[in-house]
């Protein structure tokens, strides 16, 4: 996210050979069709009071750090990242606790919207959807959360189960395996399918929450 490959990679293998655009791929059957739809939610107002909070916490920090921020770090992407190898340092400085002060309430907004209550309530509006569905992907944000996803699908009377990278891997490979062989239609999960991990197909893929980075958007559809 922080585009140093334009910086350092691109020069050195001598720039883009070849570009492959989205209706071409689809021609030669090279990615699969899809459609995408939002569901609003409404949050609590506890939720509610608790994001207005955050979020006046994150602009605080934010006007702040832009006074610390390099000329060429112009960009969101590069922002978060600038800001996220400061609060990693590890000798003490103003510039440290206000980048994790700013880290820390990102975080905590990131986690109460991937974990409100109303997007289960919706999860379980959506059983219809997942009872036609082959197979189906719920991407979740935290281990509780793929847990939670799970529990509120199996109260819809479907069969699903959770894996995450704290699970055993005897464990894992058990429930992917029952994906795949479609005794239980439906996986939740938070990170642990991003990348590295060679996932069964799947028909419906219900993203509960996400990092906003267009390289896991790219990823989960794919």
């Amino acid at each position: 996210p922080d585009e140093k490959h334009l910086e350092h990679l691109d020069p050195y293998f001598g720039g883009v050979v070849f570009r492959l655009w989205y209706e071409r791929a689809r021609e030669d059957n090279l990615i699969a069709p899809f459609d995408i739809a939002l569901i609003g939610v409404r949050l609590e107002p506890r939720e509610y009071s608790e994001y207005q909070e955050l979020s006046e916490r994150i602009s605080k920090s934010h006007r702040t750090l832009q006074g610390y921020m390099p000329n060429e770090a112009r960009s969101a992407a590069q922002f978060l990242a600038t800001v996220a190898g400061w609060a990693a340092e590890e000798a003490l400085s103003a510039r440290t606790m206000l980048a994790r002060k700013y880290m820390r309430a990102v975080s905590s907004r990131q986690r109460l919207l991937s974990q409100t209550h109303a997007k289960l309530t919706n999860l379980e509006l959506l059983t219809p959807a997942l009872a036609n569905a082959r197979s189906s992907l719920i991407f979740s944000l935290t281990q509780q959360g793929a847990e939670d996803a799970a529990n509120a699908v199996s109260r819809g009377g479907i069969s699903a189960t959770a894996v995450y990278s704290e699970m055993s891997s005897a464990h894992r490979k058990q429930h992917m395996h029952a994906f795949r062989q479609g005794s239980m239609p439906v996986l939740a999960a938070p990170r642990v399918l991003d990348e590295g991990v060679d996932v069964p197909e799947a028909e419906l893929g219900i993203v509960l929450a996400a990092n906003r980075s267009k390289r896991q958007l790219v990823q989960r559809l794919g």
